[in-house]
């Protein structure tokens, strides 16, 4: 098994594995379930860092294709991005292997690390157009990843360990997070208002794409987007 089928059967079997038995998956177990040599993750990956940048991608593509049946970047940038951030906490809430593979990787900074690999590169980019203050983008990028993944590991481990928060005040969190990282500083109300919006357009992907809830169904196969 060579070239592009061989790094096609990795991957597959390396995303299988993650979400199914968790992100500390080492290296030989994948060779293993894959049938192909050590070497050959070495050759196409590097590393399994870069398998998870890659699954988060194709997660972002699949979600984001959906999403933008509702709602584009175009119309609201800041609600896109959070109506992405909502889908994502309650698939998590939904479904543990999702929650346990995102808490996984989040020590490896590879939420963040997607994004300045090209998930979401164009949508943030466009975010950092919001704040105000007179300094270079990667700057006010590195300040905002920096604040609103901070925050979301914080959250997402002391859920984790028990801490009585459920992710829709979590959602709620991320939103006033956002207003501090992007220097917006909207008050009460804007929070709630704009959270009201998100919960409404993403309550409609998830009546229509109720497969969406569960990874197995919408990352390890291959469903239609179309209604």
């Amino acid at each position: 098994m060579k070239g592009k089928k061989s790094k096609q059967k990795i991957y597959e079997t390396a995303k299988r594995l993650f979400l199914e038995e968790g992100y500390l998956i080492g290296n030989r177990r994948i060779a293993t379930e894959a049938n192909v040599s050590l070497g050959l993750i070495a050759y196409h990956f590097s590393s399994k860092r870069n398998i998870a940048v890659a699954i988060l991608k194709e997660d972002y593509t699949i979600l984001s294709a959906h999403l933008k049946n509702y709602l584009t970047p175009d119309q609201d940038i800041l609600l896109y991005v959070l109506c992405f951030t909502n889908m994502t906490l309650r698939i998590r809430e939904h479904d543990y292997k999702m929650a346990r593979f995102t808490t996984e990787i989040m020590k490896d900074d590879i939420l963040e690390a997607s994004i300045y690999d090209g998930n979401q590169k164009h949508e943030y980019a466009a975010l950092m157009e919001l704040m105000e203050e007179d300094i270079p983008y990667e700057k006010k990028l590195k300040l905002a990843l920096g604040t609103i993944f901070g925050v979301q590991r914080a959250l997402q481990w002391n859920i984790n360990d028990g801490m009585d928060l459920s992710y829709q005040d979590y959602f709620e969190y991320m939103v006033k997070t956002y207003s501090f990282a992007l220097d917006l500083n909207y008050e009460k109300p804007k929070i709630k208002e704009i959270v009201k919006k998100s919960n409404t357009i993403v309550d409609e992907v998830f009546k229509d794409y109720r497969h969406l809830l569960d990874t197995s169904r919408y990352l390890y196969g291959q469903v239609e987007i179309e209604k």
